[in-house]
């Protein structure tokens, strides 16, 4: 499903104007042209105040300029705002640096001999300005391997720059890899003795490595430079003091920390140290009440956050939070705000237990709802998800949106009971399977309006964009979702008359860009399949796909597969990277990737049908901010990670896993797809417990720069008719 994010460009000039920009994240455009796209904007509602796009700055609240070469998507955030104004000249593009200049001829080179007069250092100073520059505009805007280029440059130039040296190491430890900056940090540190935070920062590079008696060393020289009692002098006790505790030495560590707390109670980095070492004391009382504190005021803190939600994940903390924030209707946003935060750090069932909290008191809230049904869409208890939905209707039977009520919604889902007890036995229609094709895979369901999820309405009969408040959005996201965990459960007679009672309150323009996007595109995924389902499902044997929301197009299909016809059951796993399944990360899809797998039965037959994601959304982005030199470093990195996690499963359950090629759908992103799926072909036909299902060329046009003829259904996902070349895979396996 693509992702898309909301922010708006502001004109504080007379007449003051605000554009408010949906920015898909396959979007690979810059700076430049969002800058051509508000001035065309601008001049469409103020034609007597138009202004040249090649003239415009943007900038940050804070006055920061954003860098026109930048890609939007790698610098601006949902909800961010950013601020035009008008340039003197159009904003030239960054020189190159003189790095072909020989060395006898560079000033910079005699400068660094030392032989040169302080007229000619400044002169350098001068003309080195405008990389240093560019330089720092790269760094705050996360083009980290931009940086990296020009100060690579400038240390050709004069190898003891010191600032070059410091980012080029803060780089390294950014990326997680401190050997590489240790050496960088020390020369940096050669060069500038007193600067401290060159000196924080390889104290950080060491602990690391593992080397904390160096990193100490090197902390207990800066305190020797810095004023007893400064800010500078505390910041260095803090590092140390986080450093000896997780060093081991939690005695002393944890010593230093508590002074320096006791000296100043409301120091908020004081207060977080502390709270880290509670955590791993298991002084989860102390953790709460220091991260419950801090999070009011660091509210979109990522680091606090965490840390929060650690806390709530521990045993016994929502018995200790209760007793700080009960749940009553004065709390419900407070309990709704702290379910998301754990939610998102993989705390599924801590942040099911606060929403259930939250919607007790808050009965009328649909976000609620919404946020709730969601978090128990993780657990996969889609049964409870529906009944939340179920239940929220019947508590708001009057409510409405597009003309479709909660009653008639409530009147058309099933019960929690009804689910169960369908779902606990596999169906008995006595339905003959024939060989399979796309002639039983794909017919018309008259229970669907063929038009279901399709854009083929008479814009003339569409409502304006706008049309619906957040509140209705909120509403129409609820009953989207209802279809959507209808379909992936495979309750599919309900969720096909819950598709009919709710299109008709689709027809509202440009509903896809507005916050409810990824509800609406499930919905239409979901409404478009139903239209072509045979049903009833057939009682076949279960293969298994689990993917993101490519799993969806081949769902409760029939397949071929040793010779028999097999159905084929959908594990989605939303949002899920290749990349969240590594170790130490803690992002909510990695608990539903776990929660899908406990589904699955041990010895089963599993095609696993994750990457498109890392594609879409996460390798470019990766190597611009410097984790990886090139695409291929990226690739073969998560690829490692993918197919680590599918040899673990198939020597721990037994399970024969079959690996799907990413589809190749986007036209943005074919050649990242293309590249990837012959890295992951390669890796998984050297594991003896993996076997690459062979058909990604079949899915291209004959000069692949396309997906095929008839395989996109809604040009995100490829239709079922995809399915003759899966089977044909499958056949030429064992």
């Amino acid at each position: 499903i693509e992702t898309r994010m909301r922010f708006w460009v502001h004109w504080e000039d007379e007449p003051a104007f605000t554009l408010s920009v949906i920015w898909a994240d396959t979007d690979l455009r810059t700076v430049a042209h969002l800058c051509d796209q508000f001035a065309a904007a601008h001049a469409k509602m103020h034609p007597e105040h138009a202004v040249n796009g090649e003239l415009l700055i943007l900038a940050t609240e804070e006055g920061q300029q954003v860098p026109r070469e930048a890609c939007v998507g790698s610098i601006l955030a949902d909800d961010d705002d950013i601020f035009a104004t008008r340039s003197a000249v159009a904003a030239p593009p960054a020189p190159a640096l003189p790095v072909a200049v020989p060395v006898a001829k560079s000033p910079v080179a005699s400068l660094s001999a030392g032989d040169a007069s302080s007229g000619a250092a400044s002169i350098d100073k001068e003309a080195l300005a405008p990389y240093q520059e560019a330089a720092d505009k790269a760094w705050k805007s996360r083009q980290y391997a931009k940086a990296k280029s020009i100060h690579a440059e400038l240390l050709a130039l004069q190898p003891r720059l010191a600032g070059s040296l410091r980012r080029l190491g803060e780089i390294e430890v950014i990326c997680g890899r401190p050997l590489e900056a240790v050496p960088l940090l020390q020369k940096a540190v050669d060069a500038e003795p007193r600067n401290l935070s060159g000196r924080l920062l390889l104290a950080q590079a060491c602990a690391d490595m593992g080397e904390n008696g160096d990193a100490v060393e090197v902390l207990e020289e800066a305190l020797e430079m810095t004023k007893v009692g400064s800010k500078a002098h505390k910041k260095v006790q803090l590092q140390l003091g986080r450093t000896l505790f997780k060093g081991g030495d939690r005695n002393r560590g944890g010593n230093l920390l508590t002074e320096i707390l006791k000296a100043d109670m409301d120091d908020a980095e004081a207060q977080q140290a502390y709270g880290e070492a509670c955590i791993e004391l298991e002084q989860i009382d102390n953790a709460l009440k220091i991260y419950l504190r801090l999070i009011t005021t660091k509210s979109e803190d990522r680091t606090i956050r965490r840390l929060l939600a650690r806390s709530l994940k521990a045993s016994g903390a929502l018995a200790l939070l209760a007793e700080q924030l009960p749940a009553q209707p004065s709390s419900a946003a407070a309990l709704a705000f702290l379910a998301t935060i754990v939610k998102d750090h993989s705390g599924v069932e801590q942040g099911i237990e606060l929403y259930k909290q939250t919607c007790a008191v808050a009965p009328e809230n649909t976000s609620y709802a919404l946020n709730y049904c969601h978090t128990i869409e993780l657990s996969l208890d889609y049964a409870r998800a529906i009944e939340v939905v179920r239940m929220h209707c019947l508590a708001n039977p009057d409510r409405s949106v597009g003309g479709v009520s909660c009653r008639d919604v409530a009147a058309t889902l099933p019960t929690r009971d009804e689910l169960l007890a369908a779902n606990s036995s596999s169906p008995t229609t006595g339905t003959k399977v024939q060989a399979s094709g796309v002639s039983l895979r794909m017919t018309a369901n008259p229970n669907v309006p063929a038009e279901a999820g399709r854009d083929t309405k008479d814009q003339a009969e569409i409502k304006p964009a706008g049309t619906y408040s957040s509140e209705d959005l909120d509403l129409l996201a609820l009953f989207y979702t209802s279809v959507k965990i209808l379909f992936v459960m495979g309750a599919l007679e309900a969720a096909s008359a819950l598709v009919c009672l709710v299109e008709p309150a689709r027809a509202v323009k440009d509903l896809h860009l507005t916050l409810v996007r990824n509800e609406n595109a499930y919905y239409c995924c979901a409404a478009q399949l139903l239209t072509s389902m045979p049903m009833p499902l057939p009682s076949l044997p279960l293969l298994y796909i689990a993917g993101d929301s490519h799993s969806l197009s081949p769902a409760w299909r029939t397949i071929m597969w040793q010779g028999k016809p097999h159905l084929l059951r959908p594990m989605l796993v939303t949002g899920l990277k290749a990349w969240h399944l590594r170790t130490e990360s803690d992002f909510f899809p990695k608990a539903n990737f776990h929660a899908a797998m406990r589904q699955i039965p041990n010895g089963a037959t599993v095609i696993f049908a994750f990457g498109e994601i890392d594609c879409r959304e996460g390798l470019l982005v990766a190597v611009e901010r410097a984790y990886y030199k090139d695409l291929q470093e990226g690739i073969d990195t998560v690829i490692s990670i993918y197919i680590s996690q599918l040899n673990q499963l198939a020597k721990a359950r037994g399970f024969t896993v079959l690996v799907h090629p990413v589809p190749p759908v986007l036209n943005e992103t074919r050649s990242v797809v293309t590249g990837f799926n012959a890295t992951l072909k390669d890796r998984v036909t050297l594991s003896p417990h993996l076997q690459w299902l062979d058909f990604f060329e079949k899915l291209l046009s004959p000069d692949g720069s396309e997906l095929a003829d008839g395989l996109s259904l809604d040009g995100t996902h490829m239709s079922p008719a995809y399915l003759d070349h899966l089977e044909e895979a499958l056949s030429t396996l064992f």
